[in-house]
């Protein structure tokens, strides 16, 4: 690792290689200015103290002149001014997403269901039918009927839930591949 020292650390090139690394999302000329500020507050401040990692510390004087810049360009609005009707729209659009992905997974639990049961799931649940009338039209007693739909809705739910506790896995595990 390459030893820094004030005088390597507190350059135009280098404030602005920190910049373009910590805020590469914004425009050429403020990250000019942003890298003049931050150079000048860089010399101020190793004049004043004695570093032990130059580097280091200029990086923070470098990430907090852009947390200082997006505070003071921050736009406070009070809550009556927001119209709700304007964001339902988005509320909308994730709702729907949301419901989709339910949708779609409930769909894949059932393609998990022999074909017997699924029909069974889509004429009782679907279409109404009571559970004598599934009965008559099976030929199997009615509590048998019931065992089946039983066993159909724990089949649907065990999918259900292990596809959660995977989605709930790979949260934890990106969440924690993030904190190492």
């Amino acid at each position: 690792m390459a030893s820094h020292t004030p005088d390597t650390v507190l350059t135009p090139e280098y404030a602005r290689s920190i910049l373009r690394h910590v805020a590469s999302s914004l425009m050429l000329p403020v990250l000019e200015d942003l890298a003049q500020e931050a150079l000048l507050k860089g010399i101020e401040a190793f004049r004043r103290n004695q570093v032990e990692y130059p580097s280091a510390f200029f990086a923070k004087i470098v990430r907090d002149t852009i947390c200082d810049h997006w505070r003071r360009e921050r736009v406070w609005l009070p809550l009556e001014s927001i119209d709700p009707r304007k964001h339902s729209l988005v509320l909308h659009i994730e709702e729907r997403l949301d419901l989709d992905k339910r949708i779609k997974q409930l769909r894949k639990a059932l393609r998990s269901l022999s074909p017997r049961e699924r029909h069974l799931i889509h004429l009782f649940y679907g279409e109404g039918f009571s559970l004598a009338q599934l009965s008559a039209m099976s030929g199997k007693s009615i509590s048998a009927v019931k065992m089946t739909l039983l066993r159909a809705r724990s089949k649907i739910r065990r999918s259900l839930v292990a596809n959660w506790r995977n989605r709930d896995l790979a949260r934890r595990t990106k969440a924690m591949s993030h904190v190492s």
